[in-house]
């Protein structure tokens, strides 16, 4: 029986992969895909994958293809916000110019690639998200910050102007680097597209993941992400330690050649649920060894250590961190915080706050809101969280009434400790 419900493969995204540089490790890159993509048919119900990256990537294809039949039986599934595989390639062909590669791709594809391969319509919309996720990093000013520090950044004076802008100058188009660049700077260079990417890819991956409430691969070496994806619960596939299980059973050959009946029936052998397993042990060892030597450092910076959490004292609130976390208060993993979107609803709740704030109380609060601006500044995590949960209600209705969800859910959860 599978272990999760469904895992979207995130690493055949064509503007994540030039992000990654794969043409650089081709090989490698293939590899890793090939097995990610193998132990997420072992251990899940459903294998999502957008249906952008089966048409443009060629490493898709070749992997996904060795599985047309995991089609029929609604193992494999493409994923798009159409209803059907020729609405989602009419629609492309908008997004793109006649000259753009996809568009021949999907002008090709429209006349003749087989059609009949099973779809599934999103509720939401990744490019909403993305513009949602594109405006909030403005507001933060983190992103300014980080290139206007590098010594070849040469940005002109109304770069914040014309990042707003974006979203409304692209209409149709897709929310892609190629896309953007020429909307905000004249001279780009790697620097500046490799950052747009990881912020580009970040929301669209988690526009889907959570939307689709599904698991991810985790662990990968050449195809990890450098910023953190959403999951659903603990739903992950821990590639690394999976793949160490099988050279370490000397299964690797034996996996790799399975046919597509064998291969399903093997993902419900008591052999790969106690290979699974033994691999997802031995990766919660791993980040409880590191956990600990983080949690030696944090000592000095005003950070109680309990056994495997880390509680942030302040007046008498504890905001208990990291693994197993526990105890009758707030409680926070700081690795599965977004540090970067936390700041930008930070300043957003302090810009509203600042303009009714009158009482003493009210001002300490815009106060310990600043705090904990400057400690994302000084990626200070602990100042961060420490100030905020000394903010009182009236912040968290203001922050939960403009649609700041997640420091509404930390500053609630500091209130109810």
């Amino acid at each position: 029986m599978p272990f999760i419900k469904s895992v979207f493969l995130h690493f055949f995204d064509i503007h994540y992969l030039e992000e990654k540089r794969v043409d650089k490790f081709l090989q490698q890159a293939t590899f890793e895909a090939f097995w990610a993509t193998r132990f997420s048919i072992l251990s899940a119900y459903e294998v999502l994958i957008p249906a952008s990256s089966f048409f443009e990537s060629k490493l898709c294809r070749k992997i996904i293809s060795q599985y047309r039949e995991l089609f029929d039986s609604g193992i494999i599934i493409l994923v798009s916000n159409n209803h059907n595989i020729e609405e989602f390639l009419e629609e492309k062909l908008i997004q793109y110019n006649e000259n753009d590669e996809q568009f021949s791709i999907y002008k090709e594809a429209l006349h003749s690639m087989d059609l009949c391969l099973p779809m599934r319509k999103r509720q939401r919309s990744s490019t909403l998200d993305i513009v949602k996720d594109w405006r909030l990093i403005l507001n933060s000013g983190k992103f300014i910050n980080e290139i206007t520090s590098h010594q070849k950044v040469d940005l002109p004076r109304d770069f914040e102007d014309r990042w707003y802008r974006v979203p409304d100058k692209l209409e149709k188009r897709a929310f892609i680097v190629p896309n953007v660049i020429p909307l905000l700077i004249t001279n780009s260079n790697l620097f500046i597209e490799d950052k747009l990417h990881g912020i580009i890819n970040k929301a669209y991956f988690n526009s889907y993941i959570e939307d689709l409430k599904s698991g991810i691969v985790s662990d990968l070496v050449y195809l990890e992400p450098n910023y953190q994806l959403l999951t659903a619960g603990n739903m992950i596939i821990p590639y690394k330690f999976i793949l160490r299980e099988l050279k370490k059973r000397n299964l690797l050959d034996y996996v790799s050649a399975l046919n597509n009946n064998d291969l399903i029936q093997y993902g419900e052998s008591d052999e790969w649920k106690d290979i699974f397993f033994s691999a997802l042990k031995n990766r919660q060892l791993l980040l409880k060894d590191l956990q600990y030597i983080h949690s030696r450092k944090q000592i000095s910076e005003g950070v109680i250590i309990m056994g495997d959490q880390y509680n942030i004292t302040s007046h008498g609130q504890i905001g208990a961190i990291g693994n197993k976390a526990s105890a009758n208060h707030a409680i926070f993993n700081q690795d599965k915080i977004d540090f970067e979107k936390l700041a930008s609803e930070i300043k957003m709740l302090y810009d509203e706050l600042r303009k009714n704030a009158s009482t003493e109380i009210e001002l300490k609060d815009l106060q310990y809101l600043k705090n904990a601006l400057e400690g994302i500044k000084s990626d200070n995590k602990n100042k961060i969280l420490s100030n905020l949960s000394k903010v009182g209600k009236w912040a968290v209705d203001a922050a939960n009434k403009i649609g700041l969800s997640l420091v509404t859910e930390i500053l609630k959860s500091f209130i109810q400790s």
